[in-house]
Formats: structure tokens, C-alpha cells, sequence
């Protein structure tokens, strides 16, 4: 069975590859946001060798922050060219601006100076106090994937709920559309992110595993630590084991 990473392979020049895919969220809440993400980095790879998918990969951070300029940024898809934007806008933006038009201009002027020339696809999500917590979703992207000399588009948005980088047909997305509302706290919704990020990995673990959480609230910027991640996990096996309990799911091995 394939994963949804290995659904979404391109052909590069008659060789079948894979297209690194991650999975991201941003939640607007009623005293900040939320963002989280998944960890696990993997490159172009051909379908034989996501056979040996639970080997291949490493794990790093894919969110970006700097707590005095309040602000946190998500990168999803060329992971390096993403860290390369997220920091050039960090280092840009203007804090407390109360003109969101002018921050999506910055956003897409720091895009334009780092790598046009280069195309590059990138995704990120962008929690910036300005002068209250807002969200952005800005990314580069072919407009047919399977064609590398297509146009590409370029977009960056204010979200006005939630919004997803990565994989953004994985089914896991449920538990946003499901569960998110903005009257609740950062501290609520951050167990519904985590689900999210989590059960994600259900679905794809070729591409898909680790969890980081930025919290962007008036005390500041701040990544959770591993004791709560590992919480956050545990209590995601049990929902998982309850619902197959519900359910009369049993566990089947491969």
C-alpha cells in the first residue's frame, strides 16, 4: 500500500521520486497561536528506496523563532531554502506594525530577494504579533508539479482560523476542521495540534514523525519542552487505543 508521500511522486527525468512531504499547523486561538510540526527531514528519494523508509531521514526542528521579535515561522518543502526565507523575514519585519498589508509585502519582498532565481518550493506559516497575534501562509510553488519548466505561483495570505503546510490532503487534517474553534486558548488547542501532527504519522510515516510546538502568546515565544511533547504523545496513544477499543478495531500485523 502506498503512503501518501509515495502519492504524490513526480517523475524527474523518467525516474519516479518522491516529493518530501511534512505536516504542519497553525491555529489561531482567543490569547495567540499555535504552530506545530513534524520532524522527521527526508530528500528526493525513488519508490525502491522508500522501502526502507523507517531507516532513511533525520530528525530536526522545522520551526523557526525568535522570542524578543515575537515571532515564529514554519518550513515545509525545500527545508532549506524555507530556514533561509524564515530567517531573512524574522530579521526584516517590523514588530507591531498594525498594517497587515504591508507585512504580506515584506513577506513576499524577503521572498523575491532570497531565491527567485533559484525556484525553489517553499510553504511557511507565519505567527507575528502585529500588534496582535496574526497568522500568515506564504508559499512557492510550481503550478504543475510534473512539469518543471511551468509558471509558479506565489501567494501569502492572512489566515483568519487555521491554516496547514506540508501534506495538506492527509487525513489527520480532520481533527482541525473538527475541533478548532478561536475562542479557545492556546493552552486548549494545543492537544488538538498535536493529535493532528501525530495521527499524521498514521497515515504516512515514511514522511512523517517527531512533533515540535511553538506557543505564541502575550508572555512571549516558546517551544514546548520534551517531558510535555512525550505527555502529548502518550495521551495520543491512548485516544488512539480507545477509539480502536470503540470500534472492535483489533491490531493487525504486516
Amino acid at each position: 500500500m502506498l503512503s501518501f508521500s509515495q502519492k504524490m511522486s513526480i517523475a524527474v527525468r523518467g525516474t519516479w521520486r518522491i516529493v518530501p512531504m511534512t505536516m504542519q499547523v497553525g491555529m489561531l486561538a482567543s490569547n495567540g497561536i499555535v504552530l506545530a510540526s513534524d520532524r522527521k527531514v527526508t530528500r528526493n528519494l525513488t519508490l525502491d528506496q522508500t522501502r526502507d523508509a523507517a531507516n532513511l531521514g533525520s530528525d530536526q526542528t522545522k520551526i523557526e523563532y525568535r522570542s524578543e521579535k515575537r515571532v515564529a515561522i514554519s518550513c515545509a518543502d525545500d527545508l532549506d531554502a524555507a530556514r533561509g526565507l524564515a530567517n531573512r523575514i524574522m530579521d526584516g519585519l517590523i514588530n507591531n506594525c498594525s498594517d497587515e498589508g504591508k507585512v504580506i509585502e515584506a513577506i513576499k519582498q524577503t521572498a523575491r530577494e532570497t531565491f527567485f532565481e533559484d525556484r525553489h518550493r517553499v510553504q511557511c506559516l507565519i505567527a507575528v504579533e502585529c500588534p496582535e497575534w496574526s497568522l500568515f501562509k506564504y508559499t512557492y510553488l510550481p503550478t504543475d508539479s510534473n512539469n518543471p519548466s511551468c509558471p509558479w505561483n506565489e501567494t501569502c495570505e492572512k489566515s483568519l482560523s487555521y491554516e496547514f503546510a506540508g501534506n495538506v490532503t492527509n487525513p489527520a487534517i480532520f481533527w482541525a476542521g473538527k475541533y478548532h474553534d478561536d475562542r479557545l486558548t492556546v493552552e486548549q488547542l494545543t492537544p488538538i495540534a498535536a493529535q493532528l501532527v501525530i495521527s499524521a504519522r498514521n497515515f504516512d510515516s515514511y514522511a512523517i514523525d517527531g512533533l515540535d510546538i511553538v506557543q505564541c502568546t502575550d508572555n512571549g515565544v516558546s517551544l514546548l519542552s520534551n517531558n510535555v511533547i512525550r505527555d502529548l504523545k502518550n495521551k495520543s496513544d491512548k485516544l488512539e487505543e480507545l477509539t480502536r477499543k470503540h470500534f472492535d478495531i483489533p491490531h493487525f500485523h504486516l
